[in-house]
């Protein structure tokens, strides 16, 4: 890779947003493809992959071109203008788009974001209570399992994954001490 250009900008979740809106919907091999052909010739979609993974940040030539493949500004997509990804209108005819939910009606996306990911358990759930030996052990593993598969989970927010980590943390104590 002949790139020069500093790595700046962490473009994951707008660039994840702009596909999702983009009708219709851009593959990350598409996305790769259209860059490609715009002149950074190194651009997979591996490369695609990992900048909206998050594993990778944007330098500001990638930047423009996925922007402008997406339909959107290079701000937007570096965050630091707040306007909306454009989206397309609604299909229909009037009377159809008169009987859609009203804006009010839906829950916003911060409401929508503490409902879809299951609580962390407490530390009291690592007690071994009335259990067997055995099946305290097991009940460890199993809460270890589930932790590890949240750990692991994209989108996860950190207060949540240090719950979670501090919860994992605690079980894998447990079990070295027997």
């Amino acid at each position: 890779m002949a790139e020069t250009e500093l790595r700046q900008w962490r473009i994951a979740k707008a660039l994840k947003q702009a596909r999702a809106q983009k009708q219709p919907r851009l593959s990350q091999a598409q996305i790769a493809e259209r860059v490609e052909k715009g002149g950074l010739s190194y651009f997979t979609e591996r490369h695609a992959s990992r900048l909206e993974l998050g594993y990778m940040d944007a330098t500001t030539a990638e930047v423009r071109a996925i922007a402008g493949v997406l339909g959107v500004s290079p701000d937007w997509l570096c965050g630091a203008a707040v306007t909306p990804v454009p989206t397309t209108p609604p299909m229909g005819n009037g009377l159809a788009r008169a009987t859609q939910v009203p804006p009010s009606a839906v829950p916003s996306p911060a409401a929508e974001a503490d409902s879809r990911w299951p609580v962390c358990p407490g530390l009291d759930r690592l007690e071994r209570g009335a259990d067997t030996p055995d099946a305290h052990r097991a009940r460890l593993i199993d809460l270890r399992a589930q932790a590890n598969r949240m750990l692991h989970t994209s989108g996860l927010p950190a207060a949540q994954w240090r719950q979670w980590r501090e919860l994992e943390r605690q079980i894998a104590e447990r079990l070295r001490a027997g």
